[in-house]
């Protein structure tokens, strides 16, 4: 009976049909305009799948509190700031309403290489007419400029855990639904690129690659312009070893949270860079 409780609660029964409704309709192919509320912000979101339904619209702002408290205590209006994995835009999108609604010149790059989460973070950045303040980016970082393949675990808009070069992510394989390619290069090499804004904040969550790209970013790491990084990190597969090179470069541990998953405890990790 405990289990049901929570159905026999007013709020909770609404909100249970609420989604069941706004299920049916995506099974329909009806494409939902829905908007949420975050920092004091209004972010409207496309919405044609599940998953960018239950995490990305009704969990983003609610389930990574440093996520949160580096965008509202970190970064400032005038700032660049890179979302790397940014899936369909949900961090970015509150960045950039966080930017324009303070009379920020500051700019965010979003790097998306699956194919469908970047159909819909172009179609988010438009419906919150943020184009002028957020630069989206179909690329994968590694340590090296190639052209490589990217696996996915899953073909609906929303999802995560894709696997570049092999179907792996965060150490652990899966049968891919689609192989897709991907041009991959350093941050350290796009930095140098021509209109490639050097970040002064940084968000990381790649799904088990975020070692091959921290270190494909010794020299952006070691710029005292970078302020700060906020990263999610598979503790088995770092053991400690992304967590040192970013402090070895000048940064300290700010604030942390932890989760479990399928392949064991995950961090999200802010770091903020020494003051001299």
């Amino acid at each position: 009976m405990n289990k049901w409780r929570k159905y026999f609660q007013p709020h909770r029964y609404l909100q249970w049909l609420k989604n069941k409704r706004r299920y049916f309709e995506i099974g329909l192919k009806k494409p939902l305009i829905l908007t949420s509320s975050a920092l004091g912000e209004k972010i409207s979101f496309g919405i044609v799948s599940r998953k960018e339904y239950s995490i990305r619209y009704m969990q983003s702002y609610s389930r990574e509190l440093t996520t949160m408290y580096w965008i509202e205590n970190c970064v400032k209006q005038d700032d660049i700031v890179w979302d790397i994995g940014a899936n369909v835009g949900a961090y970015t999108l509150l960045l950039g309403k966080r930017m324009r609604s303070r009379g920020g010149r500051g700019s965010i790059f979003a790097f998306e290489p699956e194919s469908s989460n970047f159909y819909s973070l172009n179609r988010n950045i438009q419906l919150n007419q943020l184009s002028d303040i957020v630069t989206s980016v179909p690329l994968a970082f590694s340590r090296q400029f190639k052209l490589g393949e990217f696996f996915l675990s899953s073909n609906e808009p929303g999802s995560a855990t894709h696997g570049l070069n092999t179907p792996e992510s965060e150490g652990i394989e899966f049968l891919p639904t689609h192989r897709q390619g991907v041009l991959s290069m350093s941050v350290d090499q796009f930095v140098e690129m021509e209109n490639a804004y050097f970040p002064n904040h940084i968000k990381l969550d790649v799904d088990g690659l975020e070692g091959e790209i921290i270190d494909s970013m010794s020299k952006t790491l070691s710029d005292t312009r970078l302020h700060s990084i906020v990263i999610e990190i598979a503790t088995e597969l770092s053991n400690g070893t992304i967590e040192n090179k970013i402090i070895e470069a000048g940064f300290e541990l700010s604030m942390e949270e932890q989760w479990d998953s399928k392949a064991g405890v995950i961090k999200n990790i802010l770091f903020e860079r020494l003051k001299d």
